[in-house]
């Protein structure tokens, strides 16, 4: 990616802001009560950076619904695009359903 201009524009303010959260987010809710809305957390299948096992420490996070939801992709599935189109799809058909059933029309 660093070799080619056109890659490296595409993601280098993405990496940038990777970088900025690493190396300046605080974990500031140690002690706090856990949420009290649902959550639903998502990860790539073909992830070798984050894995299902890290994505289920959101669990603790909430006292309401926790679900896991497996996507068929890669880490960046969601920036990919041709290769990983079907990836993009289903997640954000799953926020689609999710938020549908907090919003119901």
């Amino acid at each position: 990616m660093l070799a080619d201009a056109r890659m490296w524009s595409t993601y280098v303010a993405l990496m940038r802001g990777d970088f900025t959260l690493f190396d300046e987010y605080v974990f500031a809710r140690a002690g706090e009560a856990p949420f009290t809305f649902p959550i639903d957390a998502f990860f790539a299948e073909k992830d070798r950076k984050v894995t299902r096992a890290m994505v289920e420490q959101w669990r603790t996070f909430t006292n309401h619904r926790f679900s896991v939801h497996p996507i068929r992709g890669h880490h960046l599935f969601v920036l990919a695009t041709c290769d990983q189109r079907a990836a993009k799809e289903q997640w954000l058909t799953a926020i689609v359903d999710g938020l549908k059933k907090c919003f119901p029309m």
